[in-house]
């Protein structure tokens, strides 16, 4: 195991940054450390080029202020370049709620593993939970709508459970229809949108709305 200690020159250990690289070592490197069984307890390493302090504040710049801490995109992930940022405590909250453990299929993990198993976004998958639909009818929708292919709704319908089409086909936009001020129909608010040249959530509050001629078919 490497150490969790590194010696640094004298001045180096006054820096802000520096304070933070300490305590990311001893979580995951020092089995005393109070915080050790979250963090080295449960795997989560660091990168071998962060054995150089001159290193990690290349890579992660200067603390932005002191409310900022390092964060870890990927809470299941570990300490690398690819992986950390400085962030607030409200950020770094916001990121907790992809990070709750969640049943589905007969097994339990993380939303954000969840997301890296099924291969979709995790803000995806989030928003579609947020839009009321449980996880495992989340995890099953297809990623993205092509152009040509079967509609999402029509694919929807073959989910075992009618509850999730009809739950689907009324809180996502790129699902229900839409009609246009000029009386065409759209298959999604998502393809309406493109084709007069607005934002999805702008023709999906104008239609809720109905405002500017724009409604649910």
């Amino acid at each position: 195991m490497a150490d969790a200690s590194i010696s640094a020159p004298w001045g180096i250990t006054k820096l802000p940054e520096y304070g933070s690289y300490s305590a990311m070592r001893s979580r995951c490197l020092s089995p005393t450390h109070h915080a050790y069984a979250r963090y080295g307890g449960r795997g989560i390493t660091i990168c071998e080029r962060w054995d150089s302090f001159a290193a990690f504040l290349e890579d992660m710049g200067p603390r932005p202020s002191p409310q900022h801490t390092i964060e870890r995109r990927d809470n299941d992930g570990n300490y690398e370049p690819s992986n950390c940022y400085w962030a607030t405590k409200a950020e770094q909250n916001g990121n907790r709620s992809i990070c709750r453990m969640m049943p589905a299929f007969g097994e339990t993990l993380s939303l954000s593993a969840w997301a890296r198993k099924f291969g979709i976004g995790k803000e995806l998958l989030h928003r579609r939970l947020a839009d009321g639909l449980s996880l495992e009818d989340a995890l099953r929708l297809p990623v993205r709508e092509k152009r040509g292919g079967p509609s999402c709704a029509y694919r929807l319908a073959r989910i075992e459970g009618g509850d999730a089409f009809q739950k689907a086909r009324e809180n996502l936009p790129q699902c229900r229809p839409v009609i246009a001020p000029d009386g065409k129909v759209w298959a999604s608010a998502t393809l309406a949108a493109e084709a007069y040249g607005r934002t999805q959530a702008t023709v999906w509050a104008w239609c809720k709305r109905y405002q500017h001629g724009w409604r649910f078919a």
